[in-house]
C-alpha cells in the first residue's frame, strides 16, 4: 500500500517520556551474561588478548590525547626496539592548494628491521609534533593477532587527526610486540609501517576546498529543523516497530533541475511514516520546501529515487523506490507531479535504483536492486558467505508512447534474472568495454557481486573473465578512471571489520572448512576493492592504492574534488549513532 501524507505533520516531533528513576530498582544482571561474552571461555585466547591490548591502547590514545607521554610502565617499556613513530625523512607525495601529504619512504628503515633500544616519551613526542597544541584524537584498531612465539605480535591500525588553525591526518600500520601476562600485557616493541600524514592549511587568498553552508541554505525550513536534521536514531525511539521504521532503513537522495531555472534541486528519501521532501533552490542558495504542493510528499518507507526525464519530453521527471513499489512520477510544470505508474511487487525491499538506455532505443530504462523478498521470508537455508535468499531485482523498458506511460519487465528475457536471488544493494551502469552500449555492475551483501556484459541488449555474467570476483559486504559501485588512460576502472564499497579481520586469520577460525572459504570470508572483513581497468579486463590494486579502509562505505563515488585533473574517492560511511555508548 502507498501513502501520501501532509508535509506538516512532522513539524513537531512527538513527547517522549523520561524515565523516572526514584521507581526502578536497580537489578544485578546474572553473571551469565559476561561468561558468554568472555571469549576464553570458548577457546579464543586472541580475542582475549586482543581485548587486554585494546585497553592498554585506549590507554596511550588518552596519554596522546592528553599529551601525559611519560607512559606508566605497566602499559608499555620506557625504553625499547620501537622504531621512529614518525619518520625523519618523508617523501612528499602532494601539494595543492595548502594540502599536503607525506608518507614514509618505500626504503625507509622503519621497515627494515629491529630498531634499536629508544626511549617511547621522545618517540610520542615527534609523533604529536604536527598537532601543535590542537586537541588530539588518537585510535587503535586491532586487526591482527599471532600467539606464537614468545612474545605476542599484534597488527594495528593507528589514526590521529586535530584541527586548530590547520587540520592535521595521520595514519600507519604498527606490529606491536608484548611482553608478561596475557590478561595485562605490556608494550615492548613498535615496528612501523605505511605512515602517512596530511596537512591542511589553507590560506585565505587560495580559497578553501568546502565552506559548510547548511544555516545559510536552509535557515528556518521547518523540514530540516524538525526532520531531515535528525538521524536515524532519533526516529527509532519515536516510531513503533510496526510501521517498520527499524535499523535496516537506509535512504538516498536525487538531484536536478525540476523547475528548469538552471539551478539544481534535491528530493530527500525518508523513512516510513516520515514524508519524503522536494526541496526547490532559489536565486540565494536557500532552500524552499514544496513536498506538499508537488505532491511527492510520500510517507512509505523510500530507499532511492531519480530525476531524470523519461518521457523526452524536456522537463525532470522523477522515479522513486518505495515499499510499495517503483512510482514513476510524470512532472507537469509549476513544479507539479502526477503519479504514471507503479511497478514492482507491494511490498518490494527495492534498496537503490539505477538508469540508463541500454537497448539503445532513445529513452531511459531502470535497474531496481532489491534486498529481502516482499514476504520478508526466506525460501531456504540462509548461507553467510553465499547467500541466495534475497529479493528479486527487476529491469523496467521504457515502453512510453504518445503520453502512456508502459514499462515492460524484461529481467528474465535479457538474463539479469542469473544472481537475481542475492541480497543486492547498489548497481552501476558503464560501458566498461567501450562497445556503445551499458554494461551493469551489481553489488551484492553475504556473497558474490556480478559484472553484466551487455551483448546488444543481452546481459552475460563475465564476472570470473573480467577478474572482477569479489565477495564480501558490498553496498556500494563506483566507475570511474581515476589513471586517465581512457580505460574505466571500478571501486566497490564493502564493509571493513577489525574483529572479522582477526577472527578469520586465527588458526582457531573454521578449523573444518576449506582455505578457499577460509580467504572469502577474510575477504569479507578487508574493506573496499579498486579495480584497474585493462580494456576488457580488471586488475584489483587496493592494497597498492591504500583504499580499502572505508569503513561501512554505503556509498562511494569518484569525483575531482580539486579540479586537478584526477579524480578522487567520497566515501559515505557509518552507522547509527548515539550519545551514549554504554551498550557498545
Amino acid at each position: 500500500m502507498t501513502i501520501v501524507g501532509q508535509a506538516e505533520s512532522v513539524q513537531q516531533a512527538p513527547v517522549v517520556p523520561q524515565p523516572i528513576a526514584a521507581e526502578v530498582a536497580h537489578v544485578q544482571l546474572p553473571n551469565q551474561v559476561s561468561s558468554v561474552q568472555d571469549p576464553k571461555d570458548d577457546g579464543w585466547d586472541s580475542e582475549a588478548f586482543a581485548a587486554a591490548a585494546a585497553t592498554q591502547l585506549k590507554k596511550l590514545a588518552k596519554a596522546i590525547a592528553d599529551r601525559q607521554l611519560d607512559i606508566d610502565q605497566h602499559v608499555a617499556n620506557e625504553t625499547g626496539a620501537y622504531d621512529e613513530l614518525r619518520p625523519q625523512s618523508l617523501v612528499q607525495a602532494f601539494d595543492e592548494r595548502g594540502v599536503q601529504a607525506f608518507r614514509s619512504p618505500e626504503d625507509s628503515a622503519i621497515s627494515k628491521g629491529a630498531p634499536s633500544q629508544v626511549n617511547l616519551s621522545r618517540q610520542l613526542e615527534r609523533l604529536i609534533q604536527p598537532h601543535g597544541n590542537a586537541d588530539i584524537e588518537a585510535h587503535f584498531k586491532i586487526v591482527g593477532v599471532d600467539l606464537a612465539g614468545d612474545s605476542v605480535k599484534t597488527r594495528v591500525f593507528f589514526d590521529a587527526k586535530s584541527a586548530a588553525g590547520k587540520a592535521v591526518q595521520q595514519k600507519a600500520t604498527w606490529t606491536c610486540l608484548w611482553h608478561g601476562d596475557q590478561s595485562n600485557p605490556v608494550l615492548a616493541e613498535i615496528h612501523v609501517a605505511d605512515y602517512e600524514e596530511v596537512v591542511s592549511q589553507v590560506p585565505a587568498e587560495n580559497g578553501v576546498w568546502f565552506t559548510d553552508v547548511t544555516d545559510k541554505t536552509f535557515g528556518d525550513t521547518p523540514a530540516f529543523h524538525n526532520q531531515l536534521a535528525h538521524g536515524l536514531n532519533h526516529w527509532l525511539q519515536r516510531f513503533e516497530r510496526a510501521q517498520l521504521m527499524d535499523d535496516s532503513v537506509r535512504t538516498g537522495l536525487a538531484i536536478g533541475d525540476i523547475n528548469g531555472d538552471g539551478r539544481d534541486d534535491v528530493y530527500c528519501c525518508q523513512g516510513p511514516g516520515l514524508p519524503n521532501r522536494l526541496l526547490i533552490q532559489k536565486r540565494d542558495g536557500s532552500v524552499e520546501d514544496i513536498s506538499r504542493q508537488s505532491a511527492t510528499d510520500w510517507l512509505d518507507q523510500t530507499s532511492a529515487a531519480l530525476i531524470l526525464d523519461f518521457d523526452n519530453d524536456g522537463d525532470q521527471d522523477l522515479a522513486i523506490a518505495t515499499r510499495g513499489g517503483l512510482l514513476l512520477m510524470k512532472n507537469v510544470g509549476s513544479a507539479r507531479f502526477e503519479l504514471m505508474a507503479q511497478l514492482g511487487p507491494d511490498g518490494i525491499d527495492s534498496q537503490s535504483i539505477v538508469s540508463a538506455d541500454y537497448d539503445q532505443d532513445g529513452d531511459l530504462d531502470i535497474f531496481v536492486c532489491s534486498y529481502r523478498p516482499p514476504s520478508g521470508r526466506r525460501s531456504g537455508d540462509f548461507v553467510f558467505h553465499d547467500a541466495v535468499t534475497g529479493g528479486a531485482n527487476f529491469l523496467f523498458r521504457n515502453d512510453i508512447t504518445d503520453g502512456k506511460w508502459t514499462w515492460t519487465d524484461v529481467t528474465a528475457e535479457v538474463g539479469l534474472a542469473v544472481g537475481s536471488d542475492r541480497y543486492s544493494l547498489a548497481a552501476g551502469w558503464e560501458d566498461y568495454d567501450d562497445d556503445g552500449d551499458q554494461d551493469l555492475y551489481l553489488a551484492n551483501d553475504y556473497g558474490r557481486n556480478y559484472l553484466y556484459r551487455n551483448d546488444s541488449g543481452k546481459f552475460v555474467d563475465v564476472t570470473e573473465e573480467a577478474g572482477l570476483r569479489d565477495t564480501g559486504f558490498g553496498m556500494s559501485v563506483g566507475w570511474g578512471d581515476f589513471n586517465n588512460d581512457g580505460v574505466s576502472d571500478l571501486y566497490v564499497g564493502n564493509m571493513f571489520s577489525s574483529a572479522g579481520s582477526r577472527i578469520t586469520t586465527d588458526p582457531k577460525f573454521q578449523p573444518n572448512s576449506s582455505d578457499r572459504q577460509k580467504a572469502i570470508y577474510r575477504r569479507m572483513a578487508k574493506g573496499n576493492s579498486l579495480f584497474l581497468g585493462k580494456k576488457n579486463t580488471f586488475a584489483e590494486v587496493t592494497d597498492t592504492a591504500g583504499v580499502a579502509m572505508g569503513r561501512w562505505a554505503w556509498s562511494s563515488v569518484f569525483s575531482d574534488l580539486n579540479s586537478d585533473g584526477f579524480q578522487d574517492i567520497v566515501i559515505a560511511n557509518g552507522y547509527i549513532t548515539t550519545e551514549d555508548t554504554g551498550d557498545l
